[in-house]
Order: structure tokens, then C-alpha cells, then sequence
């Protein structure tokens, strides 16, 4: 049987142009450049989520199914690279994680500037951590995210 009739491959070069299409449909660039932190309120109808909200959900769109590297530059992106921005997100996603029963109990680690990295591009490897263990992943890194008892990062050393 050749690669051009094996149905394994029909159906993962199908699913891998869907994933293209769909990624390529929602960029960046669609979203909403005006990113309310404080007022929430709903439109004159009611009908439509807050502002803030409605920006958390454009984003699980656009970020969904992102390698780690893609994943966060995308972040950053979307964004414009202003930290209060990421942070929020970063925020959301641990609301989600901490509704785990296997999230680590504890505050998020506080990021800093280093010469390793900025603050911004931390709080977004945070934000894909979370992000893959609310999606079902298993892994250790989580732990680097909060500050427990068990992790005795203190948040001058990040």
C-alpha cells in the first residue's frame, strides 16, 4: 500500500489541513485592541460576555494546540507584549487549574526581569504550563508556577 491510499495518512493529512485552516482563520490580529482591565460590563443587550472575558476566549482559540515556543511568542503577540496583559491571562488559567484536584496549593510564583528572560516571556511559559496541565497533561513543571511548600522559590530568585 502506498502513502497516497494508506488511510492513516489520508486522515492525518486531513486533520493536520483542518488544524492549518483553522489556526490560520483566527491571528493575532483580530483581536480587540481594546483591553479593558477594569470595566466588565455586558453590552446594551446583555448578550454578549465582558470585554476582558470575551479576550480570555479569543485566546484559548488562538493558542490552542501551540508547541511550547509557538505558544508563547503567540501569547506575546496577541498581547502587544505588555505584561499586566499576560499576567491577567496567566491569572485566569490558574483559576482553571486550581479547580484541579491535582493542582499545587499555593500563590503563583511573582516574575521578574533576569538576564535569562523577561518577566513577560515567564509569566507566558507559566501561562502555557497551566494551560497544558488544564488540558489533562501530567508533568512537574507545574510546580515551578505556584509557590508551595514544597517548592521554596521565593520570588526574588525568579
Amino acid at each position: 500500500m502506498d502513502d497516497e491510499t494508506d488511510p492513516k495518512r489520508l486522515v492525518n493529512s486531513n486533520l493536520l489541513r483542518i488544524k492549518a485552516e483553522m489556526s490560520d482563520s483566527l491571528m493575532c490580529d483580530d483581536f480587540d485592541e481594546e483591553f479593558d482591565e477594569i470595566g466588565e460590563t455586558y453590552d446594551e443587550i446583555g448578550s454578549q460576555p465582558p470585554r476582558q472575558q470575551q479576550f480570555y476566549q479569543d485566546l484559548d482559540m488562538c493558542l490552542h494546540g501551540l508547541t511550547r515556543d509557538r505558544y508563547i511568542c503567540e501569547l506575546q503577540k496577541c498581547c502587544q507584549n505588555e505584561y499586566a496583559k499576560i499576567s491577567d491571562y496567566r491569572d485566569k488559567l490558574s483559576e482553571r487549574a486550581k479547580q484541579l484536584p491535582t493542582c499545587p496549593i499555593g500563590r503563583l510564583v511573582n516574575r521578574r526581569n533576569s538576564s535569562h528572560a523577561s518577566r513577560q516571556k515567564k509569566c507566558a511559559t507559566d501561562c502555557f504550563m497551566l494551560q497544558t496541565f488544564v488540558n489533562g497533561s501530567v508533568s512537574r513543571d507545574i510546580n515551578e508556577v505556584f509557590l508551595t511548600h514544597n517548592n521554596p522559590m521565593t520570588p526574588w530568585v525568579q
